[in-house]
């Protein structure tokens, strides 16, 4: 039962601290209406410019935040580990973790860009 209960609290927290991220991409406007009477017409460039939009909101909103959060948590579990070697250990495990997925992260727009150097892509629309 307590299991429980720190599941469905995580869940009610992570639904909350992610819904203003939620309303601000509905407001952004992800998807460019083309193709349209009186639309721009619809090509590569406003398919990358839409999921450029997307990588943006997941990697600025979504994976730094959580990476931040992770450091957060295993900075206190090495913190209140009282001597602990377990917790001081996963502690660090869970910052060194955090560390490899913010790098990542923070990384993904040069590896985007390598990938599409590689296959012979000549426009880039943001990358």
């Amino acid at each position: 039962m307590k299991k429980f209960v720190h599941i469905l609290l995580f869940s009610v927290l992570l639904t909350l601290a992610f819904a203003p991220v939620v309303i601000h991409a509905q407001s952004e406007g992800l998807v460019t209406n083309c193709g349209g009477a009186g639309e721009p017409e619809c090509n590569a460039a406003t398919f990358q410019s839409a999921l450029l939009k997307i990588f943006n909101i997941i990697v600025n909103n979504v994976a730094v935040p959580l990476a931040v959060i992770a450091i957060i948590i295993g900075a206190v579990a090495m913190i209140t580990s009282a001597g602990n070697p377990t917790t001081a250990s996963w502690g660090k495990k869970v910052i060194i973790s955090a560390i490899i997925g913010l790098i990542l992260a923070l990384s993904t727009r040069a590896i985007i860009r390598f990938i599409l150097e590689a296959i012979g892509s000549k426009q880039f629309y943001g990358f």
